[in-house]
C-alpha cells in the first residue's frame, strides 16, 4: 500500500520541477519499478527501465533518436550494472560520512562508462572532472532536496523555523554553485575528441559490458580493446564529404572546401571581427576530426586566429593571409 500512496506523491514533484523529459523519464522508470513492489513481484529494473522506455516511445517515439533520452537509459543502466562492481573494493569501509561519498563517486563512474561514446558522438567531447565534481555536488544535492521539503512543510508551522531552514539552504545552493563554477572553469574540465563512428561507440559498450564477466587474461584482453577504441576517438579522421559548405552570419563568413587531400577553409571579415564565430569554427573542426586544415583569412591577422581557434595539440594548419 505505501508504494501505491508515494506514485501520486513522485509525479508531484515531476510536476513540481517542471515536468521536463528527463525527470518524466525518472518518474515513470520509478512508477513502474514500485507497481512491480505494490503487486509484490520480484523487481526486476530491467523489465521496469524497458516498460517505462516502451510507454515513453508510445507516445513519444521520436524521442528514441535524441541525446537526452539515450543519455538518460545508457547512464540508468550503466549504474545498476556497474554500481555494485565498483563498490566491491570499498565494501569494508564503516565510517558513513565515506560511505556516502564513495557511493556518488562510484555511481558517477558508471555512469561515465556509457556517457563517454555518447557524449563524443553528440558533442564532440566528455568531461575529465565528473569523477570529482559529481562526488562532492550529488551529496549536497540530495540533502537540499530534502531540506527543501522539510522547509516547503516549515512554512506553515513556524516562521522562525522556515527562516533557519531557508538560511541554511541558501548556504548549501551557494556551495552547490561554487563547487559547479570552480570544476565549469577548470583548465581541462573536458577533453575535445572527433566525433567517433558507429562501431566504435557499439564496440566500446559491447567491452565494457562484457569485460565484469570475464576472469583473468580474458578480461586483460577486453579491457585492452576498450582502450584501443578509446585511443581512437583521438584519431578519427571525419569531416564532411567532397564539396563546399558554406557558413555566414552579420559579422563573418566561412567557406569550408573539402578534398581527398585537405580541407581549406576560407574566413572573411564582413562588418566586425566575432571572435565567438571564429572559436565556434574551432569546435567544428575538432568535432570533425580535421587534423590539419588549410586557412585562408581576409581582414585580421594569423596570430589572432590562430589563438581563437585553439586547434588541437600539435595540429599545425596552413595559412595564408588576404589583404
Amino acid at each position: 500500500k505505501r508504494f501505491i500512496v508515494v506514485i501520486p506523491l513522485i509525479f508531484l514533484y515531476v510536476l513540481a520541477t517542471g515536468a521536463n523529459p528527463p525527470v518524466l523519464r525518472a518518474g515513470i522508470m520509478t512508477t513502474c519499478f514500485l507497481i512491480s513492489l505494490s503487486v509484490q513481484r520480484e523487481p526486476l529494473i530491467y523489465n521496469s527501465l524497458a516498460l517505462s522506455a516502451l510507454i515513453i516511445l508510445i507516445f513519444t517515439p521520436q524521442q528514441l533518436f535524441t541525446a537526452s533520452f539515450q543519455m538518460s537509459y545508457a547512464a540508468t543502466i550503466a549504474i545498476v550494472y556497474f554500481y555494485k562492481k565498483f563498490y566491491v573494493p570499498f565494501s569494508k569501509v564503516r565510517n558513513r560520512f565515506l560511505k556516502i561519498l564513495i557511493g556518488a563517486f562510484c555511481a558517477t563512474t558508471a555512469a561515465q562508462v556509457t556517457m563517454i561514446p555518447i557524449s563524443a558522438y553528440y558533442f564532440g567531447q566528455f568531461s575529465l572532472v565528473s569523477f570529482i565534481s559529481n562526488t562532492v555536488i550529488v551529496p549536497l544535492v540530495g540533502f537540499i532536496t530534502t531540506l527543501g521539503f522539510v522547509f516547503y512543510i516549515l512554512t506553515f508551522i513556524s516562521k522562525f523555523l522556515a527562516a533557519g531552514a531557508a538560511f541554511i539552504l541558501e548556504i548549501l545552493l551557494d556551495a552547490v554553485l561554487a563547487a559547479v563554477s570552480f570544476f565549469g572553469q577548470t583548465k581541462y574540465a573536458a577533453l575535445i575528441v572527433p566525433k567517433p563512428h558507429i562501431w566504435q561507440a557499439v564496440l566500446f559498450f559491447a567491452g565494457s559490458f562484457a569485460a565484469p564477466c570475464l576472469k583473468g587474461a580474458k578480461r586483460i584482453i577486453v579491457l585492452a580493446i576498450i582502450l584501443g577504441i578509446f585511443v581512437t576517438f583521438f584519431m578519427t579522421i571525419g569531416g564532411s564529404k567532397n564539396g563546399e559548405a558554406f557558413y555566414e552570419n552579420r559579422n563573418m563568413s566561412v567557406l569550408h572546401i573539402k578534398s581527398d587531400k585537405k580541407d581549406l577553409f576560407i574566413v572573411r571579415k564582413k562588418l566586425k571581427y566575432d571572435k565567438n564565430y571564429v572559436k565556434s569554427l574551432g569546435e567544428y573542426i575538432r568535432f570533425n576530426g580535421i587534423k590539419n586544415p588549410d586557412l585562408i583569412a581576409e581582414g585580421f591577422d594569423e596570430r589572432l586566429l590562430r589563438e581563437d581557434l585553439g586547434l588541437l595539440r600539435g595540429q599545425r594548419a596552413g595559412f595564408s593571409q588576404i589583404d
